[in-house]
């Protein structure tokens, strides 16, 4: 798996990196040995947190109310990981 370095990208440009990831990541959930399967379900957290992230700073940055489909992204972040990304979500509402 190509490593997550998009500082150097625009922030369309990572997005659609990571939705491509994520996009691999449920095939390997629907389709992978026992071990894969865990490690996808467990890596999946991480790459919609790295994506929340993303559409959220782009929303703050250009004074955009956050949108939805940023919610519904932060639950599914939320489910894995405890408190980083309930501080995260926390300081988004804020």
């Amino acid at each position: 798996m190509e490593e997550l370095q998009y500082n150097h990208m625009g922030p369309d440009k990572a997005i659609g990196r990571v939705n491509m990831q994520i996009q691999l990541i449920h095939a390997m959930q629907a389709s992978g040995s026992d071990v894969e399967r865990e490690a996808a379900t467990l890596y999946i957290s991480y790459l919609y947190g790295y994506l929340v992230t993303i559409k959220t700073s782009l929303c703050i940055a250009s004074n955009k109310p956050v949108t939805q489909d940023i919610h519904q992204l932060y639950s599914l972040f939320l489910d894995c990981d405890l408190m980083s990304g309930k501080l995260k979500y926390a300081s988004m509402l804020y």
